[in-house]
């Protein structure tokens, strides 16, 4: 098995812009059949004030494009886990 690990600087603040920001990590990811990101991959470390500005409503886009990250990425071998 190969696993690959993401380390990437932080987490943009314009949580709309995150989906990209994870596809384009993601791709430049060598390939893997494990791929981890930071456990705070959405939001970032530095952005604790900035939390629950950025929270996202369950039915609004963002989640939206997250979700069909995570199906994609599942139809090419690899799994997206959180908590």
């Amino acid at each position: 098995m190969r696993i690959g690990i993401i380390q990437t600087a932080d987490a943009p603040t314009d949580i709309a812009t995150v989906p990209d920001w994870l596809d384009d990590a993601v791709a430049a990811a060598p390939a893997a059949d494990l791929l981890l990101l930071p456990e705070l991959a959405l939001c970032g470390y530095q952005h604790q004030d900035a939390i629950r500005r950025m929270a996202l409503p369950s039915s609004g886009e963002t989640l939206r494009r997250l979700a069909a990250l995570a199906r994609a990425a599942s139809g090419a071998g690899i799994r997206l886990c959180g908590k």
